[in-house]
């Protein structure tokens, strides 16, 4: 499955499984096969996409057909794959290479004198959701044996690389198609550092424009050769067409997030030296991020004017925010029974007990299945949601132009499409204050860059990756006064998804008199910011 990436749905979701574009393949191989002696390892290779490149590559270099097919080995899952990958080569090149119907996974490294030139390939980019059971075991102890500890939400490919690297000769050479998570997620932080511990030197090619039209995940190549430690550097191209043309640019160490590395050389000095100053803070120093409540089952959760009137249900109902509600930088009492009282689901149904409408309301779900999913099974009393503090604050969990920072004056809650953002401190200021203030191109720009791009374009923000951002918090009290009196502004900006205006609005008062930054340094940010928002946004418009 070398040759795929992920596809939903289907079957194909499940295997992780994408074909490779030829152009991305040859590149790959052209770069890692160095001369005409090379020995090839494609370890998950499908349709041998990267085997037949390799055949290719290898023959121009001038290798006899007897040498190409004893330096060419392959590994599939799939033994109607590798039937068909068999055939492919035996008829469009005349090999008959060593090809096993075989998980990688279980396939041992192999002596020195063994070990290969290049490992080229797509390996599967199966989510953890769908990775379990001893085949994630098997993963995870290849990569412990490679010297790499793997998280429990770390997907197929991850181990894919650690594995495949320990059959590399020591200057060998690694070319694969991996998903963009590899520069931002989490997870991936154990890969990132496996990659700058273990070769010189390695290379990740980004695209403007999607190379898996389709897919929900952006592609990346990753090129590392030589022995580590050593560094990394990120480059952009906008298409597969455009390979031949790269250029090199400024390399790091490779701490940290790489998404950082796209940032232009301005935008990333001012970055990295606001993110130093005394008075900003990341949001999980002084907030707590949460999931909103997992219900299992909205439709029966969330309820509207009419359902709660007719089973009675007025002790039994807490707010919530409708899902249809813009947030601004301020969520309040009004806009919640505005939405209410049009009909909107407006409250959670959270009963005490299953006495009265509750039990009238309970029957009528259970006859309409409702306490069959996943979550209401899995709960003590499938109809009883566990209680919650309003949050002080709601963040949005995927936004398209930026993220959306409310105060709660409402005191309602939310489902998990929305975060609950709770003060851990007593910061003595006023909500709306602090909500006006995080639309700054410091705290934006940080979100582009600790998120992740999803399907369609869309920023997503995990709690984790929330509470790392970037917010100015230790400013003076005159600047906290003065961003309560633009609230109100930014509100309105927010709410009809002007965020420039909100960001106008802010940063000379945030940024400018809170930070001390001058009108240059405030635009690098705001164009890092720009920058990396037009490029998720873009890439979501290549999807068809």
């Amino acid at each position: 499955m070398g040759t795929m990436a992920q596809v939903f749905p289907s079957e194909q979701k499940l295997l992780g499984a994408f074909y490779t574009p030829v152009a991305l393949a040859e590149h790959l191989v052209a770069w890692a096969i160095q001369d005409s002696a090379s020995r090839v390892l494609e370890p998950a290779c499908g349709e041998a996409v990267f085997l037949a490149a390799a055949a290719r590559r290898l023959a121009d270099l001038g290798a006899p057909g007897e040498l190409v097919e004893r330096n060419l080995v392959g590994y599939e899952l799939d033994p109607n794959a590798t039937a068909g990958a068999a055939e492919m080569l035996a008829r469009d090149f005349g090999l008959r290479p060593s090809l096993a119907a075989a998980s990688f996974f279980d396939v041992e490294p192999p002596d020195p004198g063994e070990r290969f030139d290049a490992v080229v390939g797509n390996p599967p980019w199966i989510r953890y959701h769908h990775f379990g059971g001893a085949t994630r075991w098997q993963a995870q102890r290849v990569a412990e044996d490679a010297g790499a500890r793997l998280t429990g939400l770390a997907s197929s490919w991850a181990a894919f690389v650690i594995h495949a690297a320990s059959f590399l000769k020591p200057h060998g050479r690694l070319g694969f198609v991996l998903p963009a998570e590899l520069l931002a997620t989490d997870y991936a932080e154990s890969v990132r550092r496996f990659l700058t511990q273990r070769f010189a030197e390695t290379v990740v090619v980004t695209f403007r424009d999607r190379v898996f039209p389709g897919a929900l995940v952006d592609a990346v190549l990753v090129m590392a050769a030589g022995e580590g430690p050593g560094s990394v550097e990120v480059v952009e191209v906008h298409d597969a067409a455009a390979l031949n043309g790269l250029t090199r640019g400024t390399s790091s160490s490779g701490a940290g997030k790489w998404s950082h590395m796209l940032l232009p050389a301005e935008a990333a000095a001012v970055y990295s030296r606001v993110g130093a100053h005394q008075a900003v803070r990341r949001l999980g120093s002084a907030f707590s991020v949460d999931i909103g409540m997992v219900t299992g089952a909205n439709q029966f959760f969330v309820i509207d004017r009419s359902t709660r009137r007719r089973f009675r249900l007025q002790a039994d109902t807490r707010p919530v925010l409708p899902k249809s509600t813009p947030l601004g930088a301020v969520y309040r009492a009004t806009d919640w029974r505005s939405a209410a009282q049009a009909g909107e689901r407006a409250w959670f149904f959270m009963p005490r007990s299953d006495s009265g409408g509750a039990h009238d309301y309970i029957e009528w779900g259970q006859s309409r299945g409702f306490d069959r999913p996943y979550k209401c099974r899995e709960r003590k009393v499938w109809w009883k949601l566990r209680d919650f503090v309003p949050p002080d604050f709601f963040l949005s969990y995927m936004a398209h132009k930026a993220p959306r920072f409310a105060a709660n004056e409402a005191r309602a809650g939310s489902t998990n499409l929305v975060h609950h953002v709770k003060a851990v401190e007593a910061l003595g200021l006023p909500g709306s204050a602090v909500a006006a203030g995080f639309y700054n191109s410091l705290t934006l720009l940080s979100a582009e860059l600790e998120g992740r791009a999803y399907g369609g374009g869309v920023l997503k923000l995990e709690t984790k990756e929330a509470e790392r951002l970037r917010l100015p918090l230790d400013v003076d009290r005159t600047v906290w006064a003065e961003l309560d009196r633009r609230a109100d502004l930014v509100d309105a900006a927010v709410r009809r998804g002007d965020f420039e205006m909100a960001a106008d609005l802010i940063d000379p008062i945030v940024l400018g008199q809170g930070l001390g930054l001058d009108a240059g340094e405030r635009a690098a940010l705001r164009a890092g910011w720009r920058l990396m928002r037009t490029r998720r946004e873009e890439r979501g418009r290549s999807r068809p």
